[in-house]
């Protein structure tokens, strides 16, 4: 790298010295020419680095080698301050290096948190090693839990006679997160200005030239299917986000969806259609340019008419009635809605705090892992269940504003699904290693793209302890 910046500062003074239009338009191609080849620009680094991700001492080797380069570039600052050429010729050479130096610096940062994140990746595996082996022995021994055995749509029916004895919090859930965003609108939700990542679609959508829906879509939507279908695939938890767009209340994700009333009565129908099934619903994230006092009474008034007499009130709590009961009772939903003083006077529905919730906020599967080993441990760790709260894990990926740049890259993800298809491939692992320690995972287990993940088999994982 010195002899490449001793060498550009030789060029130019050669070219304030009088070289001709056509020697500098053949070395301009020249040069040109060399970029598009060039080992050093950036991309290539970053894809050096990505195709290391897996390999300790390929990153180590790649980051010793940018440290030399931003080091040479340091040099040639220096080389270029002391030179004797003409003070316009000396700025633009060193702006130029500068520009090299941060270059080189900002690469070795990324190389450096790849061999972090593999040395944390690393150290989860030794910590908590997979227990597959342990878990099919257990399939085999009790051939009920399986996916070829039981009905996903009707899976609280089939193990009734296990669980009816058991109260709701003793279970883990199934459910999905953002479960409402199957199909979206190219309407944006209420003011999503401020966002950084929503900033960050606007400018990939310009730098491509094509329209923001295109950009959004892909990162907004979080699930393929419906809420009645992802209720027939054994979903028993929905995360459903409300905005009010001045007419009617509909789902939202960046843009808006439908409208909350459809989703709501899609649910309601599969709980008539199936009786000895319970459900929760989550109802947050209210939001609207203006909202008023009146917008979220007809969403509370919404919420009763559609889903009463079966609505669970809060004036139980979760240890008050045994999952039997709820059935037999047919008061086996439960709604949550996150606005406390619209629902104060009204116990058919739940606060919004009865929802503990987590997530990592994080991009990468290894800090998503490590993050939510925590949380496990910390409920693990509780003297006693809270009676009237549900605690949540959130298996799931969360896109950040370098995520979405990197978007353009080769072989980067390019929407949360690919996204979510590496963080699902993570799941099973956890599990088995939680449940070999007789941990519980929690009580509602969240996910994206649900059909493309073994949460089922999870939660039926999950279930062996009470069933043998």
């Amino acid at each position: 790298m010195r002899n490449q910046n001793t060498f550009l500062i030789q060029q130019r003074k050669t070219d304030v010295s009088g070289m001709s239009g056509k020697q500098r338009e053949e070395n301009a191609q020249a040069i040109t020419d060399d970029a598009d080849h060039d080992p050093d620009r950036e991309h290539v680094y970053m894809l050096k680095i990505e195709s290391n991700k897996n390999n300790t001492q390929g990153l180590q080797k790649i980051a010793q080698e940018l440290n030399q380069k931003k080091q040479s570039a340091k040099l040639g600052i220096q080389e270029n301050k002391a030179s004797d050429i003409d003070d316009g010729e000396k700025e633009k050479n060193r702006s130029e290096l500068d520009l090299e130096k941060r270059k080189y610096h900002r690469l070795l940062l990324q190389a450096e948190e790849a061999i972090e994140l593999l040395k944390k990746d690393e150290n989860y595996v030794s910590l908590y090693p997979l227990q597959d082996d342990d878990r099919i022995t257990l399939r085999q021994n009790h051939k009920l839990l399986s996916s070829a055995s039981i009905n996903t749509s009707i899976w609280m029916e089939q193990l009734l006679p296990y669980i009816s004895h058991l109260h709701l919090f003793n279970l883990t859930l199934p459910g999905t997160h953002d479960s409402a965003t199957f199909i979206l609108t190219s309407a944006l939700s209420p003011d999503p200005t401020g966002n950084p990542v929503f900033n960050a679609f606007i400018e990939v959508a310009e730098k491509l030239g094509i329209p923001l829906q295109d950009v959004i879509t892909p990162w907004a939507m979080a699930q393929n299917r419906s809420l009645y279908e992802q209720a027939q695939d054994g979903m028993r938890y929905f995360d459903i986000r409300a905005a009010y767009n001045g007419t009617d209340w509909c789902s939202y994700h960046f843009e808006l969806g439908l409208p909350i009333y459809t989703h709501l009565s899609a649910l309601n129908s599969f709980l008539l259609l199936h009786p000895n099934e319970i459900m929760v619903i989550e109802i947050s994230h209210l939001a609207s340019k203006n909202l008023t006092q009146t917008n979220l009474n007809s969403l509370r008034d919404m919420v009763i008419n559609i889903f009463n007499p079966i609505l669970y009130p809060r004036i139980h709590d979760f240890n008050a009635t045994t999952i039997g009961d709820m059935i037999t009772t047919n008061q086996r939903v439960i709604v949550t809605l996150s606005d406390d003083t619209t629902i104060m006077n009204y116990t058919q529905l739940w606060y919004g705090s009865s929802m503990i919730n987590s997530y990592a906020n994080s991009d990468s599967l290894p800090q998503m892992t490590l993050y939510n080993w925590q949380q496990v441990l910390q409920f693990n760790s509780l003297p006693s269940l809270p009676t009237s709260a549900l605690y949540k894990l959130s298996w799931t990926l969360t896109p950040q504003v370098s995520t979405i740049f990197d978007s353009l890259l080769p072989h980067k993800p390019k929407s949360l699904k690919s996204l979510a298809d590496i963080g699902n491939s993570g799941l099973t692992g956890f599990a088995s290693a939680v449940l070999k320690k007789k941990w519980k995972l929690c009580q509602l287990l969240l996910i994206d793209f649900q059909e493309r993940s073994q949460i089922m088999e999870v939660i039926f994982d999950s279930l062996l302890p009470t069933i043998l």
